[in-house]
């Protein structure tokens, strides 16, 4: 059985990694947002208006996770 470990940066105190973890969650959400929101608006385009700009409609999810995540 494999045991899994949270690390956290030495010297640091529970109140400032509950901060920092809770800094991530909300990182985290605001993310997933963004990747929603620009997964709607080029949902949201025609077919002629995607084929304008170059964009296959079974390519609008991973155009939005590249423009969010990187």
């Amino acid at each position: 059985m494999m045991a899994h470990v949270i690390s956290a940066p030495a010297g640091l105190s529970l109140t400032a990694r509950i901060h920092a973890a809770f800094a991530g969650v909300v990182v985290s959400w605001m993310k997933a947002r963004d990747f929603q929101q620009t997964f709607k608006e080029l949902d949201a385009l025609t077919d002629h208006e995607l084929y304008d700009i170059g964009v296959r409609r079974c390519d609008i999810g991973d155009i939005a996770r590249r423009h969010v995540y990187g």
